[in-house]
């Protein structure tokens, strides 16, 4: 049996155009013949309209199929024509000449186009991972390289590797086909929470490589977490693996991208070992940050690496960046040249009104004698709090005094020595580096507590678990109740003891089911172990349940809440070795 497979949308909308644009030479011919003859020529040069479209589409197969609907067009336009006694058309045999010469230039111009898009595309899979469709692993490489240069040259650059907790045991647990479903869901979401200007790569198996350019490690940092709260709230048909990321920044002792990619394989080391669900940033271990010195240690190692490359040199280090604002051109030129003197990256621009600072700076220096720079100077901190600003006066000019309360870190003015600059530049980068760490740290201790948290969650949740599990197994009733003397848990061994028609204790007395003679004593027992003055109760009693009377053996023992306070009992309720049923027979 043929199966007649139905064209594309975009083969069949061609297919169609073509018909049309061969149709109006032949109606034009036929309908209108005075008319049209001396628009012939525009007229028939429609006719290759279906030779560009199709030779789009299918190259020279499309060629050929225009050029034998061009052909069968002429011809019966030719025996039409003869049929009703009317002239051939004077153009007919130029028009064929021409429509073939032009058809098969159309064709050799389509194979060329369909080679070159051939090899753009086989270049294209060749950067694909098949499985997630990310960029594959030497994507990533190159992409890296770029980067890498473009941090040695001053920009910011932190790369992210994120890999799978326990991946094989879930591709073991659940197939190989939720395996690759949970690494094409985590590919989708890379992508979505990746900035464009970015790249999320597959790297190898069950990791994933993100190159975050002009990010730093707080910047990764963020990312990370962001990234690993969104895969525990997708929803997924089985319990979903849990992911640990390492981050690695660029710095003045990373001679490549391999040291990059292997200090980054080192944190998520660190994370796993530490026990997965985590983030871990290389050269930053959080056994230092819980010491008491911990950050006095990282701001001071942060200082003496800095001092020792000096303030503006870049000795390979992540070159600083300041941005000048002043209306003065002269003396905005002026301070700008001081500053890239120091080895600072800067940025000028006129200080006109509220300007847009989209980037973040080490050191932002603002004319604070006008109110424009005073506004910006506000903008400046609630924006960025840890970037510096260095207020620039004109001594000359009058000084409107509400303007001098203007808070900055440090001021500046044509007369001031460029040895007093440089030393106050040096406190003013080393007070946002200290910043900076501070801020980076708590950062990563409170991500530290809450994966604690997380698994203290899971280790409750898993015990109790256990202890319902086990209860639910026990022959013996197992109860807790509260202060008020009422029943706030049974296990299922109390229908069993009792009988069915004790079902649903929860929430009720335990006296109404003692029986009347034993109840006083009970109370009064349970009453002095809540006091504290007794330790315990055990003692036999007889249990009352829809007139049926059972002489069983309760023990309870007082459960401590926070310090010595007494919540409520707990204990078991076990048969008796003289029990036995007396009154009417249980169901």
């Amino acid at each position: 049996m043929v199966v007649v497979r139905p064209l594309p949308n975009m083969q069949m909308r061609a297919l169609l155009l073509s018909l049309a644009a061969l149709l109006v030479p032949v109606i034009g011919a036929f309908a209108f013949p005075d008319s049209a003859r001396q628009y012939e020529a525009l007229l028939w040069l429609l006719a290759l309209v279906p030779a560009f479209l199709l030779a789009y589409q299918r190259g020279w197969r499309g060629v050929a199929t225009a050029l034998a609907l061009g052909m069968a067009t002429v011809s019966v336009t030719y025996a039409v024509t003869a049929a009703l006694g009317r002239g051939v058309p004077d153009m007919l045999p130029g028009v064929i000449v021409f429509y073939l010469a032009i058809t098969f230039a159309i064709g050799i111009l389509a194979e060329r186009m369909h080679r070159d898009r051939a090899r753009e595309t086989e270049a294209a899979a060749a950067l694909l991972d098949g499985l997630t469709a990310l960029p594959n692993h030497l994507h990533a490489e190159l992409y890296l390289e770029r980067e890498f240069a473009a941090a040695v040259r001053g920009r910011a650059l932190s790369i992210v590797l994120f890999d799978f907790d326990d991946f094989d045991r879930y591709n073991l647990q659940h197939g190989r086909g939720a395996a690759d479903g949970i690494l094409r869901a985590f590919a989708t979401l890379l992508r979505a929470n990746t900035r464009r200007m970015n790249l999320a790569a597959r790297w190898r198996g069950d990791s994933f490589l993100c190159i975050l350019g002009g990010a730093d490690e707080e910047g990764a940092l963020i990312f990370a977490g962001r990234t690993q709260e969104k895969l525990r709230g997708a929803a997924s048909e089985y319990p979903l693996p849990t992911v640990s990321a390492g981050i690695a920044a660029y710095r003045h002792d990373v001679d490549d991208a391999d040291t990059l990619i292997r200090r980054a394989e080192q944190a998520l080391q660190e994370a796993r070992g530490a026990g997965g669900d985590r983030v871990r940033i290389h050269g930053r271990s959080l056994e230092e940050l819980r010491g008491g010195q911990s950050i006095a240690d990282a701001i001071a190692r942060s200082r003496a690496g800095y001092i020792e490359a000096g303030a503006g040199e870049e000795d390979g280090r992540r070159v600083r960046t300041a941005c000048v604002l002043m209306q003065d051109q002269s003396r905005r030129r002026r301070m700008a040249a001081q500053l890239e003197q120091l080895g600072f990256s800067v940025r000028e621009d006129v200080l006109d009104g509220l300007f847009p600072l989209t980037s973040e700076y080490d050191v932002v220096a603002i004319d604070v004698t006008t109110p424009s720079g005073r506004d910006l100077v506000h903008a400046v901190r609630e924006r960025y709090p840890t970037t510096r600003l260095l207020g620039i006066l004109d001594l000359v000019a009058t000084i409107d005094p509400d303007l001098l309360g203007t808070r900055v870190d440090g001021y500046w003015h044509d007369h001031m020595p460029a040895g007093l600059l440089n030393a106050n530049l040096r406190e003013l980068v080393l007070e946002r580096q200290r910043m900076v760490d501070v801020a980076l740290n708590a950062r990563q201790l409170r991500e530290e507590v809450r994966a604690r948290e997380r698994e203290g969650r899971a280790a409750l949740e898993e015990s109790e678990a256990r202890f319902r599990a086990a209860s639910q197994a026990l022959r013996d009733v197992v109860i807790r109740i509260d202060r008020t003397l009422h029943i706030t848990f049974v296990n299922p061994a109390w229908t069993r003891l009792l009988g069915p028609a004790a079902a649903g204790p929860v929430g009720r007395a335990i006296g109404d089911y003692i029986h009347e003679d034993d109840r006083d004593a009970v109370v009064g027992e349970i009453g002095e172990v809540l006091s504290g003055a007794r330790p315990e109760v055990r003692r036999d009693v007889r249990f009352v349940a829809n007139g049926a009377t059972r002489r069983l053996t309760l023990l309870l023992q007082p459960v401590h809440g926070y310090g010595t306070t007494v919540e409520g009992l707990a204990g078991t309720i076990s048969q008796h070795a003289d029990d036995a049923v007396t009154g009417p027979a249980q169901e």
